[in-house]
């Protein structure tokens, strides 16, 4: 029992005639014509009975028409045609339309192959066939389209004609006038021996009417293809192959909510509701979801469901099943879809190249799935579907496929990095901001001098603390590679502290020490990292200072600087009457200063005496000299005796510039 809506007659009927012929730019007038599409940029021929044996005594002509200013060339799927002379059965194409139309070509022959393109002059072409007594031949087939795509295929092309891994090809209108089956289905793909434009029409990637550029992906075959319906095309099982193909997409085939739940039960609204053996509400009209499917009242004469998306979307296609029960074998065979973005005003789909409403092909079964997808897709916040044919009764589930607009998308990939980018900041600020008080919390109840006193403070301090050291007279003088001998090996962290408060560290570039510095380095070689530096101050091992320790009130920490009498004494002898003057240090005058170079020890004697020292100097008073002091005090009696002739050398230099003044 086939249950039909009001309409129901017309609309089958009409269904069949859509997937025949469409509304397009062309005509066909005559007997022999048989399924054919004329879009206004691409279409498919054929003559009746095809691929049968065409009858007897016919004629058929087919007139295409293309857009201004464009060309039309035709493939060859296939041309029978019994005649040798071309006199009774032939094919003729024509430039132009009407009695000044002129002839292109004339083709006969059983089995002909045609392969190069058949190119018009105009954008207007008049095919006719004609045929008269014959035994034998299954007519023609063939496409057109217009000479922008010079990669146009036929409907019979199948996979394996092309050996390339990718390869894009374009399919004509009207395939699905063809009678080669297809095996397989998207995604899993489909056996090679698939004609490719058939494929494309079940995959929907293309459109029946409108037809379109397909891209073929080849890969290695699979033990078992699946056999579906989908876009009123019908694929079977099959077994292993060699290779399959794909398409590429644009990948807007995602679910839109209903299987999963995304679209709440409130989104899904219905005409009438059936309440048997439970409630057939519209809450259960879920694609895969066990129980009830929606199903209206008996009495309904308008039936409908409705899906609330909640925004606008794009919808690409939709599958349906029926009630998914054995003991209710309901499902709807055909129905309309319409669409509205206020659900007050409704529109219903309708193909391109169209003025007619779309009629889809719904199920043949109450447990199948069938699929047919929207070429073009529809953009729109709510969608009905209309059931107009079913078996026994309504029982509808189903699922939408789409995308979000590309606007919102784009809008999307905006917002959200600006989005981040200001939270980022705003973390960034209120860190900064508890930071800024943490510091000044706890810079609160130190002392400080008022801002105001500060410039003022740091002049005075200038006063105080030169900027550069006065050179004396009795200043040494070191070289820059001396100095940094003496600044110590490694680098200690140093803290602020008031400038006052020690004495002033040695800096790096000064190149005079005053008279309380020690004498000069040895030249030996430099210490290493570990050795201790014999100038450094001695530090309690259990002491760590920042800064140099001050220097003591009981005396250097250093060898004992040597004190110069800078006076000259009179003196004289008991048998002269003059008085002489003698510039002196620690001795006799400086006579006795030859005596350095003629021996060390009486050299010694000579100024190594203290001033108002009397008595001979002994050895051991000769050799007492403070050490300098070392944490580890390793001095040797070789570095005693260097500093000693260091020391004699500068008392020498220091004598001989004084008395020359």
């Amino acid at each position: 029992m086939v249950g039909r809506g009001p309409t129901g007659a017309g609309v089958l009927v009409l269904s069949i005639l859509v997937i025949l012929t469409t509304e397009s730019c062309g005509a066909q007038k005559g007997d022999g014509c048989g399924p054919s599409v004329l879009g206004p940029s691409s279409g498919t021929l054929s003559s009746l009975g095809y691929p049968g044996t065409y009858p007897n005594n016919t004629v058929c002509e087919w007139e295409i028409s293309v857009p201004r200013g464009n060309r039309i060339h035709f493939r060859f799927a296939e041309l029978d045609i019994e005649d040798r002379d071309c006199q009774v059965n032939y094919l003729r194409l024509h430039n132009g339309i009407g009695p000044e139309r002129s002839e292109i070509v004339k083709y006969c022959g059983l089995g002909l192959k045609i392969t190069e393109l058949i190119e018009s002059t105009g954008n207007q072409v008049t095919v006719q066939f004609m045929s008269g007594t014959h035994h034998s031949g299954r007519g023609v087939y063939l496409s057109y389209s217009t000479t922008e795509h010079t990669d146009l295929i036929t409907c019979l092309d199948k996979g394996t004609d092309f050996p390339e891994a990718e390869f894009s090809k374009y399919c004509p209108a009207g395939c699905l006038t063809s009678s080669e089956g297809i095996s397989g289905t998207m995604p899993n793909g489909y056996r090679e021996s698939s004609p490719l434009c058939v494929a494309a029409i079940h995959a929907g990637v293309v459109s029946n009417a409108v037809g379109g550029r397909i891209s073929v992906v080849s890969s290695k075959g699979i033990p078992h293809y699946e056999g579906t319906l989908a876009n009123n095309v019908t694929s079977t099982g099959g077994t292993l192959s060699d290779s399959l193909f794909t398409f590429r997409t644009n990948g807007c085939y995602g679910t839109l909510g209903l299987e999963s739940g995304g679209v709440a039960d409130t989104q899904l609204s219905a005409s009438s509701v059936w309440e048997w053996h439970g409630e057939w509400a519209a809450s259960g009209a879920r694609l895969k979801k066990a129980g009830l499917a929606w199903a209206p009242s008996q009495s309904d004469q308008q039936p409908w469901l409705q899906i609330d998306l909640k925004r606008e979307k794009k919808i690409t296609g939709i599958i349906t099943t029926g009630s998914t029960w054995r003991e209710y074998l309901y499902y709807v065979s055909a129905y309309r879809v319409l669409y509205s973005n206020d659900g007050q005003q409704w529109y219903i789909y309708r193909e391109a190249n169209s003025t007619q409403d779309k009629i889809f092909q719904g199920n043949v079964n109450h447990l199948d799935e069938v699929r047919n997808n929207f070429i073009p897709p529809i953009s729109s916040r709510f969608v009905r579907i209309n059931p107009t044919l079913w078996h026994q009764r309504i029982a509808l589930k189903l699922e939408l496929l789409g995308c979000q607009i590309p606007a919102d998308v784009a809008l999307a990939a905006v917002l959200v990095p600006v989005v981040v980018m200001v939270l980022t900041a705003l973390i960034l600020i209120v860190v900064c901001a508890c930071h800024w008080r943490n510091r000044k919390k706890s810079s609160e109840g130190t002392y400080d001098l008022p801002h105001w006193d500060r410039t003022d403070w740091w002049k005075s301090m200038k006063q105080l603390l030169p900027s550069k050291m006065v050179e004396t007279e009795d200043s040494i003088r070191y070289s820059s590679s001396e100095v940094g001998r003496l600044t110590g090996r490694g680098v200690v962290p140093r803290l602020h502290a008031e400038p006052a408060e020690y004495a002033q560290p040695l800096v790096s570039g000064v190149t005079t020490l005053g008279a309380r510095s020690t004498f000069k380095p040895d030249e030996g070689p430099d210490p290493g990292y570990s050795d201790p530096d014999l100038y450094d101050a001695p530090i309690s091992p259990d002491v760590y200072h920042a800064y140099a320790e001050p220097l003591p009130a009981s005396g250097s920490e250093y060898a004992t600087p040597i004190v110069v009498d800078m006076g000259c004494h009179p003196s004289g002898g008991p048998s002269l009457n003059q008085p002489t003057t003698v510039c002196s240090f620690m001795g006799a005058g400086p006579a006795s200063l030859l005596t350095r170079t003629e021996s060390s020890q009486s050299g010694r004697s000579a100024y190594d005496t203290p001033k108002n020292a009397t008595g001979p100097v002994t050895a051991t008073e000769d050799l007492t000299y403070q050490v300098p002091q070392s944490s580890t005090q390793k001095a040797t009696g070789q570095m005693m005796r260097d500093e000693k002739e260091n020391a004699d050398y500068y008392v020498i230099k220091t004598l001989s510039l004084f008395c020359d003044s």
